[in-house]
């Protein structure tokens, strides 16, 4: 009897120890998650104000460039309450928003948000859509995310290259289908078969400093929606996001 009762306070002191794990583990994942996630503003707003407080220094010819990055600082602060109250959201039960959004919009915007309304001239950003695109059911904040990732990670690979940095997005219905296919590809060198494999899983970069989630998120976003996202090679060259 007292064998039996040594194993079992052994096992409850096992459970215990399993649980704690489970929860460091859950909290490093989430943890990264939103650093990752609030990394790209947080530096957008530091790079902004930099900018803002030179042209101040220029005079009333600045105004109209200083308005503009006030805006973008709007933005990109929003986007900092939005990521954080659909975290908040994301630990309930009913975590999916969904509502009526304008995919093109949405697309453009995100655009902007990372290129920047002054900083145009190494990178160019092409977007097209078909003429019958609707509004689709999301979450834009979700959605964004990963459009702003995706344009971040085209643009990082087409400029190292060395040359200017070419993105294109194409967003299309095929015939007689259902879904919406929204493609971002690039014009750098490519992904080697190998790191394609490993493109997806957590804390996997090829990029030096880099944390390797962004990916990640994307994928688990577009697969909340009961979409898919796929990485390939170009067969031009170049990488494209579908």
């Amino acid at each position: 009897t007292r064998g039996r009762d040594e194993r079992t306070e052994r096992a409850g002191l096992a459970r215990q120890e399993l649980a704690r794990a489970n929860r460091i583990a859950c909290a490093s994942a989430l943890s990264t998650s939103l650093v990752h996630e609030m990394s790209q503003p947080i530096s957008a707003i530091s790079l902004d104000l930099a900018t803002a407080s030179r042209l101040v220094s220029n005079g009333a010819d600045s105004l109209p460039a200083i308005a503009k990055m006030m805006d973008r600082l709007r933005w990109n602060a929003q986007r900092l309450t939005d990521i954080g109250t659909r975290t908040r959201d994301s630990l309930k039960p009913s975590r999916l928003i969904r509502q009526p959004v304008d995919i093109v919009k949405l697309t453009e915007r995100s655009r902007d948000l990372v290129l920047g309304p002054l900083d145009t001239s190494d990178a160019l950003v092409t977007i097209t859509a078909d003429a019958d695109i609707s509004v689709v059911e999301a979450d834009p904040v979700a959605l964004q995310q990963v459009m702003c990732a995706l344009l971040l990670n085209a643009l990082e690979s087409g400029g190292s290259t060395g040359r200017q940095a070419v993105v294109s997005v194409k967003i299309s219905r095929p015939p007689s289908a259902t879904e919406l296919r929204i493609s971002v590809s690039d014009r750098g060198s490519g992904i080697s078969m190998e790191d394609l494999a490993l493109a997806f899983d957590p804390f996997f970069s090829t990029r030096p400093n880099q944390l390797g989630f962004g990916l990640t998120v994307c994928q688990s976003v577009v697969e909340g929606f009961g979409g898919t996202l796929s990485l390939n090679n170009r067969s031009d060259g170049g990488a494209v996001a579908e």
